[in-house]
């Protein structure tokens, strides 16, 4: 057996000039990148938008099957929200999931025959996936009230 010895990389001195290298012999340099803060990502509107939106009572029932109930993200990233709705109870929900749920539609397509022999695709109809029935707020603040159940939440622990 033949014994081979491997020559390792010379590492380059603390206070080496380059001249001084051997050109056939590779060098390691280490390099040590400086690491930067992480940023804070931005809230997205979806995420502002559920902090400034008033909140409203509503009742929620799903149009497409009616035992079927729905959860779904609004918004990405921090400050969004998960919701998990079911027909025929009541919730407290900021206007803008309230207008995001409502622009839920099923579109159906229609043919229609111009003069020319042409015929186009246009949207005969659109229907709601989602009905949400408005309900008075009774005890609750006319305003947004995240606040008000914080506060609420915290002087009844006390």
């Amino acid at each position: 057996m033949s014994k081979e010895t491997k020559k390792k990389p010379a590492s380059l001195p603390k206070k080496a000039k380059l001249s001084e290298l051997n050109p056939d012999q590779p060098v390691i340099l280490n390099v040590i990148q400086q690491k930067q803060p992480k940023k804070q990502p931005e809230p997205c509107e979806e995420a502002i938008a559920l902090q400034t939106s008033p909140v409203k009572r509503v009742t929620f029932y799903n149009l497409l099957d009616k035992d079927e109930d729905i959860a779904f993200d609004y918004g990405s990233g921090p400050g969004s929200m998960k919701y998990h709705l079911f027909p025929g109870r009541t919730y407290d929900l900021p206007e803008c999931v309230i207008e995001h749920l409502r622009s839920r539609v099923l579109v159906e397509y229609g043919v229609r025959k111009l003069p020319s022999g042409e015929e186009v695709t246009e949207v005969a109809k659109k229907r709601p996936k989602f009905l949400l029935t408005a309900q008075p707020l009774g005890d609750l603040p006319e305003t947004d009230n995240r606040e008000a159940i914080a506060a609420s939440a915290a002087t009844a622990g006390n």
